[in-house]
């Protein structure tokens, strides 16, 4: 069974596809797998602050969003938001995504599995993945302010 078959089986998206050019990378002994996501030809666009459909303005820079574990391998999905103009509020904002909130790299699956390990889990066990989840962002955060500058 090919990975994008599972993740549509698993977690499936109404307005967004599964692109086939996933990766794998290593980094730091740890393995990465790179989902890239695309919207749907016949998708819908809807504004973060209303909900509505509206008007492309472009689209931002490439993110990684933080997604449930599959087999030890930490998954991120990949895509480019697009900005839009909201019909109502006639503002540019980001186009509200399925998976998450609009500036949180963690995906809606990923923090409901992390609320549900806190209460399965011991509380030292949640401490020290919640520590290295945390660690792992905080390394790439300063990775980044250290490129742009």
């Amino acid at each position: 069974m090919l990975v994008k078959t599972l993740l549509n089986k698993v977690y499936p998206l109404k307005s967004f596809v599964y692109a086939e050019n996933m990766q794998l990378e290593e980094k730091d002994d740890v393995l990465h797998l790179l989902v890239p996501i695309r919207e749907r030809r016949n998708g819908v666009v809807l504004s973060s602050c209303c909900g509505c459909p509206s008007p492309l303005e472009g689209r931002l820079a490439e993110r990684q969003y933080l997604f449930i574990p599959l087999w030890a391998i930490v998954v991120h999905f990949v895509y480019a938001p697009r900005r839009v103009r909201c019909s109502r509020c006639d503002s540019k904002v980001v186009e509200r995504v399925e998976w998450c909130d609009t500036k949180s790299p963690i995906t809606f699956a990923m923090r409901h599995f992390l609320a549900h390990l806190g209460k399965e889990a011991s509380v030292e066990g949640s401490r020290l993945y919640l520590l290295c989840i945390v660690a792992s962002g905080l390394c790439r955060r300063a990775l980044h302010s250290t490129i742009r500058t």
